[in-house]
């Protein structure tokens, strides 16, 4: 018996489990479906809602997404110059369609930067009435709507770009193009020297340009006095002789005795043509006439000291005018060619003070004796220099290191007294 009731209790217990898998089968039965095919149909559920979700339009401005340019027609390109900006101006863009598509298009906008743009062609028609300032400026005004979009194949086309609304104005401003004379600096533009050379150099006679551009750009090339000017590049004047020695095939000397022509290159301007005067033909080189002097051998001459004497006019001799606080001797240094140093001596150099032409009216202050009556006169003299009389067909075209000194105000004397006895 306790065999049976234990077959009872397995057998209850067996039938619990197969009743619930029964009444799980009974549930779906009821809706008509099997376990798959209701996944199936979740599945597809969030498919459609996926699918809906990206058809949904909607509207979306896509800030500073398209850059907006002028340009000139070709017809204005001789008159006209666009006044560039230090940024590219940039506009919004109002994107609308299917979410998904949309934002892609916004995305793309932002990671390629100009691949969208509104361009205005600016017309000759467009500049006929425009006031001009002092600068030859004027701004120049258009209504984005105006402008053509350029980039709209990028796009998918199920997104549409908005039409710009009224009153997004837009600006530029243009400039006159003028014609100037122009003058080429060559000062401190050519490097290095010749040993035993004096070295000079100019732009070739006749040859004159000028230069067409913006008035800003002319201006800017203008100097102190308002003038254009344009600058030749840096030349090595040494390099300069070396190639043309090797191209006409001449000794080094030949080509410095001779001299010759060479075309240096101009510094050239953005935005500036260069034009030889006169003519349409475009300049980016000028003829420079580069000379060579050869330098006399000149030396500096050993420092000596040469006696003074006094050249007295007429009436100091009359009245036996004697002379005090005149130096006895004077040190002079000169500078000689190198074969003259030799004749450097008292046979052809002398020093002088010169009163030759000391009228004895034009003294002033003279000491007279006390009482008055006979007795000895004193008159003092300043801003007298002791002169050089130099032998020149011994010592030809002497210098000196300073040049505010000459022969004739070599050195100045200090108070110089007249004494006489009247």
């Amino acid at each position: 018996m306790s065999g049976a009731a234990n077959t009872t209790t397995q057998v209850a217990g067996a039938r619990t489990a197969a009743s619930l898998r029964r009444e799980e089968r009974r549930g779906f039965s009821v809706l008509g479906m099997s376990p798959i095919t209701h996944l199936v149909l979740l599945a597809l559920a969030c498919l459609i809602w996926w699918i809906a979700r990206g058809m949904v339009n909607q509207t979306l401005t896509v800030e500073n997404a398209a850059e907006v340019h002028f340009e000139l027609d070709p017809r204005l390109d001789t008159g006209w110059a666009i006044v560039r900006q230090p940024a590219v101006a940039t506009t919004s863009l109002d994107l609308s369609g299917p979410s998904a598509e949309v934002a892609a298009f916004a995305s793309s906008l932002q990671a390629n930067k100009g691949v969208f743009r509104y361009v205005y062609t600016i017309k000759p028609s467009d500049v006929e009435r425009l006031q001009i300032d002092a600068l030859d400026q004027t701004l120049f005004e258009r209504e984005l709507a105006e402008f053509r979009p350029e980039g709209e194949t990028l796009k998918q086309a199920e997104v549409r770009i908005l039409e710009p609304a009224a009153g997004r104005v837009q600006t530029v401003r243009l400039e006159r193009k003028v014609k100037r004379d122009v003058y080429i600096v060559t000062r401190d533009r050519v490097l290095g020297e010749i040993p035993g050379y004096k070295t000079t150099w100019a732009v070739q006679e006749g040859f004159a340009v000028e230069i067409t551009g913006p008035s800003s750009r002319v201006r800017e090339t203008s100097g102190e006095d308002g003038s254009p000017s344009l600058r030749l590049s840096i030349v090595d004047v040494n390099q300069l002789v070396s190639n043309k020695s090797k191209v006409d095939a001449k000794d080094r000397e030949s080509v410095l005795r001779d001299g010759f022509t060479e075309n240096l290159d101009l510094v050239l301007i953005e935005g500036v043509t260069i034009l030889r005067k006169g003519t349409d033909t475009r300049v980016t080189q000028v003829p420079v006439r580069f000379t060579f002097e050869a330098l006399k051998d000149y030396v500096e001459t050993p420092a000596k000291d040469f006696p003074v004497s006094v050249i007295m006019a007429p009436w100091m001799l009359e009245k036996g005018v004697r002379f005090e606080g005149v130096a006895k001797q004077v040190n002079v240094l000169m500078l000689v060619l190198r074969n003259q140093v030799i004749e450097f001596n008292e046979s052809n150099v002398s020093v002088v003070l010169d009163l030759s032409k000391l009228q004895l009216s034009e003294l002033k202050n003279i000491e007279q004796p006390e009482g008055g009556g006979p007795g000895t006169r004193r008159a003092r003299q300043t801003g007298l220099y002791y002169s050089l009389v130099i032998n020149t067909s011994r010592i030809t075209e002497p210098r000196f290191k300073r040049e505010d000194v000459s022969p004739r105000q070599f050195v100045p004397a200090e108070e110089i007294r007249l004494v006489w006895i009247e």
